[in-house]
């Protein structure tokens, strides 16, 4: 018989089901307008640019429609990539292949980043007033970005 302690399994909460069923079942719509919130949420786009931001997707995603969603999911950044990516090479975008994957992934974060220039302007425009705010800044920027 074994025992007991050896198993690492426990069981999901209610809370933990919803969420990956969430994911689960998010669309290429959903996780279009998911992306976008994270962008706008995380201070990459601005909201000022939801609609923008989202034709940027959809070129990059080739998609000549677009149905909002009637409720955008919450979800996590590498979820919401997943989505896309796998849609993307379903459709041959791009190889199913770790390399490609982080490629396409990189268009994709790129339609929410603000101009260099833009983002050269905010880190000087800190560093002035302190390095390290400076530094702070472009390493959220980086980590938001999913660069890092």
């Amino acid at each position: 018989m074994q025992s007991r302690q050896n198993d690492v399994r426990r069981r999901i909460t209610p809370l933990e089901a919803d969420y990956i069923n969430e994911v689960k079942e998010m669309n290429t719509y959903e996780a279009i307008a998911a992306l976008v919130e994270y962008g706008i949420a995380n201070g990459l786009t601005p909201e000022t640019e939801r609609v923008y931001t989202t034709n940027l997707l959809l070129d990059v995603m080739k998609l000549d429609d677009y149905e909002e969603p009637a409720q955008i999911p919450e979800a996590g950044l590498e979820e919401i990539l997943k989505v896309l990516l796998d849609d993307g090479c379903a459709r041959g975008l791009l190889e199913d292949s770790v390399v490609y994957r982080d490629l396409f992934d990189t268009r994709l974060m790129n339609c929410l980043m603000p101009r260099p220039s833009q983002v050269q302007k905010e880190f000087w425009s800190r560093y002035e007033k302190s390095a390290e705010d400076a530094t702070s800044y472009y390493y959220k920027l980086s980590q938001d970005s999913d660069y890092i």
